[in-house]
Formats: C-alpha cells, sequence, structure tokens
C-alpha cells in the first residue's frame, strides 16, 4: 500500500503532538517532519519532501501564508507538497490569501479528525477507510 508522507507545523506543542499521534496511528499515513515556526518549517519542508503539509497560520517568524509563497516559488521539487492549513483564524480575507498562495484546503481549529484525515487522504489519492 502506498503511503503518503505527511509534515506538520504548528506553534502550539500540544496541537503538533496531538496531530503527530493522530497521523501516525492511520494505516497509510506517515508524519514524516514537525516544526513549530515558520522558518524551520521551510527548511523541514525541503528536507524531506512531504506529499502533505499541516501547517498552522499564525506562527513565530515566517506566517503560515508565507511559507506556501515561499515552498510554492522558491523551491523545486519533483513533487509539490500539498497544504492543508489548519487554523483558529478565520475571515474571508485570510482564506482567500491562503488560497492564493496556493493552499489546497482549510480547515478551522478546532477541526474534526475524522474530516482532516479524509481530506488528506483524498488531497493525496488515497482511498479513505
Amino acid at each position: 500500500m502506498e503511503k503518503l508522507n505527511v509534515a506538520i507545523v504548528d506553534d502550539n506543542p500540544l496541537i503538533l503532538n496531538t496531530l503527530d499521534e493522530l497521523i501516525n496511528a492511520e494505516d497509510g499515513l506517515s508524519v514524516i517532519g514537525k516544526a513549530d515556526n515558520g522558518a524551520d518549517a521551510i527548511n523541514m519542508i525541503v528536507d524531506t519532501t512531504p506529499d502533505i503539509v499541516l501547517l498552522d497560520l499564525v506562527m513565530p517568524k515566517i506566517d503560515g501564508i508565507s511559507v506556501v509563497e515561499k515552498v510554492k516559488s522558491e523551491h523545486t521539487f519533483l513533487k509539490n507538497p500539498a497544504f492543508i492549513i489548519l487554523s483558529a483564524v478565520g475571515g474571508e480575507q485570510m482564506t482567500e490569501d491562503a488560497f492564493k498562495a496556493g493552499a489546497n484546503y482549510y480547515l478551522m481549529k478546532p477541526f474534526d479528525k475524522e474530516i482532516l484525515v479524509n481530506k488528506i487522504r483524498h488531497i493525496g489519492k488515497l482511498p479513505n477507510k
């Protein structure tokens, strides 16, 4: 079975660890990198080349939208990662900016774990359980 490699970026350690446990408990999904700020996120994404990045918007050093823009515009990958934004910050402008930058999906915190896993599988083209 094909595996989807997932990277997680969030400045909240509780969310970072919860997402890590959630993803690693799922068949076909594997966490290959974690970061707690935007600057480290870019380096981690370049180093690990994940299939999907779960990304918070409001973070230290570099915000999530800038992370998406930098990865999409400055780095060449055989396969660009898909970005799923997980944010407590909503609003039409923020959502629109995230999609303009290249995000594939936007999910508000708190989110339903099953919906998140299904979106990861859908975007990564893995069948749902």
